[in-house]
């Protein structure tokens, strides 16, 4: 009896640490899938200044002085810095996160959202279900990826 239980530990145990194993695994498949996707939008828009180019010039020349930005991570403090210079005012920004610190006008998703007419999302592995979210709540503001403004597809704000 003492063998069998025994046995069975060892299998039960076997199982889960191939589970646990396959869990890691997945887990770090998909950070190297994510910061491959920040360096390779990062990288392009490294290209862009190094050509004088500010990725935010389609954007006034479109007549659009102001936005709002979903997601307060490290793209978001080089997005707001390039639309300084550009002159187009961030009015408000939306992220999930309980406690931004030294920010105004910050806004949960589940807050009432002020009327804008584009918000940018900073948060490129997740923009599909973002935009999603953000489609329900904000029936009339065009939604673009950080990546697509980069990549000059602002033309997407006249959807």
């Amino acid at each position: 009896m003492f063998l069998l239980a025994l046995f069975a530990g060892i299998f039960i145990g076997f199982i889960l640490t191939v589970y646990a194993c396959g869990y890691v695994l997945e887990r770090e498949k998909r950070y190297r899938k994510k910061f491959l996707m920040y360096y390779q939008m990062m990288d392009k828009w490294m290209l862009h200044m190094e050509r004088g180019e500010n990725v935010c010039r389609g954007l006034k020349e479109k007549g659009i002085d102001t936005v709002a930005i979903y997601g307060m991570g490290k793209v978001y403090h080089h997005l707001k810095y390039e639309l300084q210079q550009e002159g187009v005012t961030v009015k408000y920004v939306i992220d999930e996160k309980d406690e931004v610190l030294g920010e105004q006008n910050v806004y949960m998703l589940k807050d009432q959202l002020p009327d804008i007419k584009v918000v940018i999302v900073t948060v490129i592995d997740e923009y599909d279900d973002i935009r999603e979210q953000l489609r329900k709540r904000m029936l009339d503001s065009a939604i673009i990826s950080v990546n697509d403004l980069i990549n000059g597809k602002g033309d997407i704000i006249n959807e």
